[in-house]
């Protein structure tokens, strides 16, 4: 590649770190964690809506009885 140990030094200094494999782990490990707290996050609002869904039809049917 170079013919001298300064364009080593360069090619050195171009080329792109290596990524370590328990970064990627790290990363994966994140995304994953944050899916886990979006999807159940969108589950409980589906609940509490339901939940609310429920409480009005109760109320509803008690005070017209």
């Amino acid at each position: 590649m170079g013919s001298g140990p300064v364009p080593q030094r360069v090619e050195a200094l171009l080329r792109p770190a290596p990524v370590r494999p328990r970064a990627r782990g790290a990363q994966a490990a994140a995304v994953g964690l944050a899916t886990a707290v979006a999807v159940s996050a969108v589950l409980a609002l589906g609940m509490a809506y339901g939940l609310h869904e429920y409480v009005e039809f109760t109320a509803r049917a008690l005070l017209s009885g």
